[in-house]
């Protein structure tokens, strides 16, 4: 597998994936992120993010169900896609 040069926040989100499993969504991983790190990412920074690594093939992402309690908005779910878990592992493997 060719090396991939990811920023701490993106690593940080994609560990938050692993974590928060099986289907983790924006504010949960912000949460995870922030509890990671003990700091509060820039929230355009942050949100922006995942975005790019869904166009890298490393995540995946869906709406979730409207539901009243929410005012009807959806939550925005994210997972990993097997060349995100692969890049994941290799990850934790430099962690080790």
């Amino acid at each position: 597998m060719a090396t991939i040069e990811l920023n701490k926040l993106k690593e940080t989100i994609l560990l938050s994936l692993l974590g928060l499993a099986p289907q983790p969504y924006g504010v949960a991983i912000l949460g995870e992120v922030e509890r990671l790190t003990q700091r509060s990412p820039n929230l355009v920074v942050f949100y922006s993010t995942p975005e790019k690594l869904e166009r890298k093939g490393m995540i995946i992402s869906w709406l979730g169900t409207a539901t009243a309690e929410r005012g009807w908005q959806r939550k925005k779910h994210f997972s990993e896609t097997l060349y995100g878990q692969k890049i994941t592992s290799s990850l934790i493997q430099k962690q080790i």
